[in-house]
């Protein structure tokens, strides 16, 4: 068995409608923009960003803050 590796796609909002490729640069801006969407509305659903071996960490400079990884 072979695996094809395909370019993510975006479906138009009709149905039946021909996807389009995405460029990487327009996935990085569209998750971009969700995700800091999500941080200024409602903060705390921003785990749902993140999988089991995903590492968060939020401070200032020379500021001791605790790593958060996973969902937590």
């Amino acid at each position: 068995m072979s695996l094809v590796q395909q370019q993510p796609t975006i479906n138009g909002n009709n149905p039946g409608e021909e996807s389009r490729k995405v460029c990487a640069q327009e996935v990085g801006w569209m998750f971009a923009k969700q995700y800091y969407n999500m941080m200024n509305s409602d903060p705390s659903r921003l785990y749902k960003f993140y999988g089991k071996k995903s590492t968060f960490i939020q401070g200032t400079e020379g500021e001791v803050v605790r790593q958060a990884n996973g969902q937590q």
